[in-house]
């Protein structure tokens, strides 16, 4: 399940032993048809990207996130989730990782306070619209 080429693979247990919280952007956010993959994850809070260059475009019915790619002034925002092994298999599945998406740890903003979690990332960048936050 776990095999790709030229990437880390960090399967679920070793990723929640790392950090357990995820930073959520598109259809698992509440109130979108996948979020039904996080009911039993806690949510801690709406949060914003504020560690890397990040880029959000819209594919069809859901957003692409690009990591370190040079868009000026853009930032993402979304939802943390404090998440479990069991909760990470699922986004894993829905993600396409490590196929389709990768994931890694970056620093958001909640309030006032920096905090580490997950976030899943396209690496096949392409241009387009880009947007803070994904509503569909």
């Amino acid at each position: 399940m776990y095999t790709t080429f030229n990437k880390e693979i960090i399967k679920p247990r070793e990723a929640i032993a790392k950090c357990n919280l995820l930073f959520v952007f598109g259809t698992l956010k509440r109130g979108y048809h996948n979020h039904r993959r996080l009911l039993r994850a806690e949510f801690v809070a709406r949060a914003k990207s504020i560690s890397v260059e990040c880029a959000m475009t819209q594919r069809g019915g859901f957003p692409l996130m690009y990591l370190d790619r040079p868009v000026e002034g853009c930032s993402v925002v979304g939802e943390i989730y404090r998440v479990t092994e069991d909760d990470m298999i699922s986004t894993d599945q829905l993600e396409g990782y490590p196929r389709f998406y990768n994931r890694r740890i970056e620093r958001f903003m909640v309030g006032s306070r920096e905090v580490n979690a997950w976030i899943y990332y396209n690496e096949d960048f392409k241009s387009g619209d880009f947007c803070e936050e994904w509503n569909a």
